[in-house]
């Protein structure tokens, strides 16, 4: 027997709906109480995957910040204004300095990477590769192609902000030394060709040191960079600075300033009036690491 359409939209329809909605209660609470998980992706242990980037020689030429000149900081009376203004115009040049690092690390990263995976560098990145180790002086004689690649990511690093800041700062007298003003020199950094600089007035008998001098303070900043990335002198720096890589904790300049006994011939007085600098300025914040004195380096 058929039914009539008006018994089934008012006896049915109601009970279909019903259900339809009891369903779909029931299955969101299945799903909240067991979520589809994915599999692969819980299960994986690989990190992230690096874009491979071959060696150009542009990603890692020299690209100073075109800095303004030199402000007359010794103008400048009020001793807090001073310090306030060479911080902020010494800071954006650092910045673009670590940004240049960073991206310069990534790509030795990306080698790093292909490296492990078996997979082998191209030509013009081999060459390359090959630069960059006379460059920051790695002795690779006897080092696989990843160690080589390795030795260069521990060189080629970022530098903290107040540490740099603290050493411009002590190094030119805050911008307003003769070194500073007529070489644009704010870290002291030497040069021993004949001409390459300005002679020190009280530069010991024998010695063929001059300051050097830089085209802008932009310049100086990116040399300072090399200096303390590739100088053996700075190794327990870099050391330092490896150490809290591998334990991801941040940079900063009151550990890594442990590593710079041999910047002055003052030594560990000097890493000391470093960290002084930098906790009375508080050119960064305070972490949880182990009390710093004299004699910390590592």
């Amino acid at each position: 027997m058929d039914l009539p359409p008006s018994f089934l939209k008012r006896q049915l329809l109601p009970f279909v709906l019903c259900a339809y909605a009891l369903g779909c209660l029931f299955l969101t609470f299945y799903l909240a109480a067991h979520p589809i998980i994915d599999t692969k992706a819980v299960h994986s242990t690989s990190p992230p995957e690096i874009a491979y980037t071959p060696f150009q020689t542009k990603l890692f030429s020299s690209a100073p910040y075109a800095s303004e000149p030199l402000p007359d900081f010794g103008s400048i009376a009020n001793v807090k204004e001073k310090k306030r203004a060479f911080f902020n115009y010494l800071r954006p040049l650092i910045a673009h300095s670590n940004q240049r690092v960073l991206e310069q690390r990534q790509i030795l990263l990306s080698w790093q990477a292909r490296l492990e995976a078996q997979q082998a560098l191209d030509e013009q990145t081999e060459r390359g590769l090959q630069k960059l180790l006379k460059r920051y002086k790695v002795k690779a004689g006897t080092l696989k192609q990843i160690e080589q690649v390795e030795a260069l990511i521990a060189k080629i690093d970022q530098i903290p902000a107040s540490m740099v800041l603290a050493q411009g700062a002590l190094e030119s007298a805050w911008g307003s030394s003769r070194f500073a003003r007529q070489a644009n020199n704010l870290f002291g950094q030497w040069c021993f060709v004949p001409g390459c600089g300005i002679v020190p007035l009280q530069r010991s008998e024998g010695a063929t040191h001059e300051v050097k001098a830089f085209a802008s303070v932009g310049e100086a900043v990116e040399a300072y960079f090399y200096n303390i990335n590739a100088n053996g002198a700075y190794t327990t720096l870099r050391d330092i600075r490896q150490e809290d890589r591998a334990h991801q904790r941040p940079l900063t300049g009151a550990r890594m300033a442990g590593g710079l006994e041999l910047y002055s011939g003052r030594g560990m007085s000097y890493v000391h009036e470093l960290r002084n600098m930098i906790r009375s300025n508080k050119l960064e914040a305070p972490l949880n690491t182990p009390e710093l004195n004299d004699t910390t380096t590592l």
